[in-house]
C-alpha cells in the first residue's frame, strides 16, 4: 500500500472517529481503520539489507504501533498478527503470551465467517448488554476472522513464506494460533511441548471444523499440520545426530578411538598370554568402548584343561578333561562333570 495513501486514509479515519457523534458510525470507522492497519503492517520492511540500526529500530516501532491499532476488527486475528510480528523478531516469549491470551477466545459462542448461527448465538445476541452495542462494535467481541496474509507479507512466518510469494493467503485463525504456538516452542528447543501442541493442532483440525468456513480452509489447516510434522521430524533428526556426536566426544569415544581400542586389545592379550593360558579381553572395553566407570572383563583359558561334549578317546593322562552334561538341562544352561 502506498505510504501517502495510507497516511491520508488513516488521518481521515481518525478525524471521522473523533468527531462523529453516532456510535454506530464511529465504530464503523474504527473497524475499517483496524483492517487497514492490518494490511499496512504487513508491508513495513523490518530488516533492510543496507539499513542501519537506527532505521531498523524506527521501522520496528512503526510496525508495532500499526499492529497495536489492528486489534479492533475481531476478537483474535489482530492479536495473532501482533504475535506473528514478535515471532518474526525472535521475541518468542512475547509471542507466546499473546497466543496464550488468544487461544481461550476460540469458544463455541464466538461467530465465524460463513457459519450458520445456532440457537445459542441467537440467545447471546438477546443479552441486554449486547443489544446496546452496534453490530460493528459487537464484532470486536464475538467475531473471529481468518488470518489474511497479503502477497509477500513481512509478518508471515518464514516456514510459510513460500505460500505468499504469488498471492495472498487466508488461514483459519484457530489452526494458525496452534501452529504459531508450535513454532515458538520449536525455536526454544522444547521438543516435548511441540509434540503435545501437535496433538492439540490435530484435534482442532479434525474435530472443530466449525471453526473453518469451507473445504479450502480445512485443507489449509491440514497443510499447517503437515508443515509442523515435517519441521519436528527434522528437529528430532538433528537432536539424534547431536546426541550421537555428544556421546562419541564425551562418553563412548570417537569412531577412530573405538577402532584403536579394538585393535589394541588382541595385541595386548597375545603378549600377556603364555604356554599355559590364553587371555581375552571381553565386555564393553573389549568392544572398544572406553566408558568411564565400566568394569574390565578378562577371560582366562587354561590350556591344560579341555572341554568336550562327549568323553574323548584316547585320553591323555597329562591333561584334565571336562565333559559337558546336557541331559535334563534347560536350554541356555549346561553342566560339567
Amino acid at each position: 500500500m502506498n505510504n501517502a495513501l495510507f497516511r491520508s486514509s488513516f488521518r481521515r479515519g481518525i478525524q471521522k472517529a473523533v468527531t462523529c457523534d453516532q456510535s454506530t458510525i464511529k465504530y464503523s470507522y474504527i473497524y475499517y481503520m483496524s483492517m487497514l492497519n492490518s494490511l499496512r503492517a504487513q508491508s513495513i520492511s523490518l530488516n533492510g539489507a543496507n539499513s542501519n540500526n537506527k532505521y531498523q529500530y524506527r521501522q520496528y516501532k512503526s510496525c508495532l504501533s500499526t499492529l497495536l491499532q489492528n486489534i479492533y476488527h475481531d476478537a483474535v486475528s489482530g492479536w495473532l498478527m501482533l504475535a506473528s510480528f514478535f515471532y518474526k523478531e525472535k521475541q518468542y516469549s512475547k509471542a507466546l503470551r499473546i497466543i496464550m491470551y488468544s487461544i481461550p477466545k476460540y469458544s463455541y459462542e464466538k461467530m465465524y465467517n460463513e457459519m450458520k448461527m445456532a440457537d445459542s448465538h441467537q440467545q447471546i445476541l438477546k443479552w441486554k448488554s449486547l443489544q446496546k452495542k452496534s453490530i460493528v462494535h459487537l464484532w470486536k467481541f464475538i467475531l473471529i476472522d481468518d488470518m489474511i496474509f497479503e502477497q509477500n507479507s513481512v509478518l508471515i512466518p518464514d516456514e510459510l513464506q513460500i505460500e505468499v510469494n504469488d498471492q495472498p493467503l487466508a488461514i483459519p485463525s484457530s489452526a494458525y494460533a496452534y501452529f504459531l504456538w508450535f513454532l515458538c516452542h520449536y525455536h526454544l528447543n522444547n521438543v516435548s511441548i511441540c509434540q503435545d501442541i501437535l496433538k492439540d493442532l490435530r484435534f482442532e483440525i479434525l474435530n472443530k471444523k466449525h471453526l473453518m468456513a469451507n473445504l479450502l480452509l480445512i485443507v489449509l489447516g491440514h497443510n499447517l499440520l503437515g508443515v509442523a510434522f515435517q519441521i519436528l521430524e527434522f528437529k528430532t533428526q538433528d537432536i539424534s545426530i547431536a546426541l550421537y556426536r555428544c556421546m562419541c566426544q564425551n562418553i563412548v569415544g570417537t569412531e577412530d578411538r573405538v577402532q584403536q581400542i579394538r585393535l589394541m586389545n588382541p595385541v595386548r592379550d597375545n603378549l600377556s598370554g603364555d604356554m599355559h593360558r590364553t587371555i581375552t579381553t571381553s565386555g564393553s572395553f573389549g568392544e572398544g568402548l572406553s566408558i568411564r566407570g565400566i568394569d574390565l572383563d578378562m577371560m582366562y583359558l587354561n590350556k591344560s584343561v579341555e572341554v568336550f561334549e562327549y568323553v574323548p578317546t584316547p585320553l591323555n593322562p597329562n591333561r584334565t578333561y571336562v565333559v559337558m552334561q546336557t541331559d535334563d538341562i534347560k536350554l541356555g544352561f549346561h553342566g560339567c562333570v
